[in-house]
């Protein structure tokens, strides 16, 4: 099963994504800039990296567990 985390701690929201109890990926909210119009990052173990627009998005991307 994947579940995703949220907690307030230190400068902002933390979000990770676990799957049966380990840590998969993470999502981060990026301000934007020109080069980089997508402000949200699935970040996961293996080092890839997923951009998209919305956080909602990056949830999506995230509960798929890829």
């Amino acid at each position: 099963m994947i579940t995703i985390h949220q907690s307030n701690h230190g400068k902002g929201t933390n979000r990770w994504v676990e799957r049966n109890g380990a840590i998969i990926a993470t999502i981060h909210q990026h301000a934007p800039w020109p080069k980089m119009p997508d402000k949200w990052s699935v970040n996961w173990m293996s080092g890839r990296v997923d951009w998209h627009n919305s956080l909602a998005d990056a949830r999506d991307n995230a509960l798929k567990g890829i």
